[in-house]
């Protein structure tokens, strides 16, 4: 039941994702791990930055987007509260 959640966390993240305008003019790169602590109920709690990528541009742009949600479905039943997220957003200037 967690991976399930945790597939339906990151749909959510993802669809409000965004890249950040400059930093795809300039072609920048970047995984920024995120932490996130959700209660029972879906309430977040808490987040951080816990890897940051080299560009301060899509630190700000992964720590906004998840700061953006306030609540995430409530936890599946049996999985202890708080969660402790680990949501690895990865920024990648897509070519043709």
């Amino acid at each position: 039941e967690t991976d399930a959640y945790i597939v339906l966390v990151l749909r959510m993240i993802n669809q409000r994702k965004i890249y950040p305008p400059e930093a795809l003019d300039r072609g920048e790169e970047g995984r920024v791990l995120i932490g996130v602590s959700v209660k029972a109920d879906g309430q977040v709690l808490d987040v951080r930055i816990e890897e940051q990528s080299p560009f301060s541009r899509l630190n700000h742009a992964a720590i906004t987007t998840v700061s953006s949600i306030k609540f995430f479905p409530p936890l599946p039943a049996g999985i202890a509260e708080p969660l402790h997220l680990h949501i690895p957003l990865v920024y990648q200037v897509k070519s043709n």
